[in-house]
């Protein structure tokens, strides 16, 4: 476990998870390729790296595990605009595949805990946790 000291502050995970959940949006719903690379922002990127190199105090394992976690978003992407489109194809209630991706909480909690577990594979403490929380507490759904 580690240090309390050494864990980012509750509120700094959160907007993190807030703003890459909202970077994720416009890619689940499109075409993923080289949008991705544009579409989530670098400092993104930054303040993961930031996050995993206080808990890890190992900012070379930072740079590596964040360049892993990126490198899975196309893939995690492909994977939720496949669940959209189950939810709009099994839900009747659904009328298009943007109002499944914007405004489905169970959706949501999906896009979250789909890379918390990439963190949490890569033997990242508390991080996922967190984030984890953070999509509990918007949707109630653990």
């Amino acid at each position: 476990m580690p240090d309390l000291r050494h864990i980012p502050a509750i509120r700094e995970v959160n907007i993190f998870t807030e703003k890459l959940y909202e970077a994720l949006l416009p890619i689940i719903a499109s075409d993923i390729g080289a949008e991705m690379e544009r579409s989530v922002a670098y400092n993104l990127k930054a303040e993961l790296q930031r996050f995993i190199g206080q808990v890890l105090f190992a900012n070379e394992k930072a740079i590596d595990d964040t360049e892993q976690i990126f490198a899975t978003l196309p893939g995690i992407c492909t994977n939720l605009r496949t669940d959209a489109e189950l939810i709009l194809q099994f839900d009747p209630a659904a009328y298009s595949l943007e109002e499944v991706i914007i405004t489905y909480p169970g959706f949501m909690a999906i896009t979250i805990y789909r890379i918390a577990h990439e963190l949490y594979q890569l033997n990242i403490p508390i991080i996922p946790r967190m984030m984890a929380e953070w999509a509990h507490s918007r949707t109630g759904i653990d």
